[in-house]
């Protein structure tokens, strides 16, 4: 349930180099936002999905999800 808010549109600024990655703008600085290490902690998740809605105006932005299958299950890590 979670992880299908991310589905939405993404404006054109945005590229999605891997499946829950997510990157704008070019160049330096470069900073990257992971959430989602933890499946159960959603405060980085939301970060995540609220960073989407933003538009870099210099330098590269790098949104990631660390555990899609713990965030899926909604548990701290996921069984390999």
């Amino acid at each position: 349930m979670v992880l299908q808010r991310f589905s939405k549109g993404l404006g054109a600024h945005w590229r999605k180099p891997g499946e829950y990655v997510w990157q704008c703008g070019s160049g330096s600085p470069h900073v990257m936002i992971l959430g989602g290490v933890h499946g159960n902690e959603l405060v980085g998740i939301e970060v995540v999905h609220r960073m989407l809605d933003v538009n870099v105006k210099c330098g590269t932005l790098t949104l990631a999800l660390g555990n899609p299958a713990a965030i899926a299950k909604g548990t701290r890590g996921s069984e390999v």
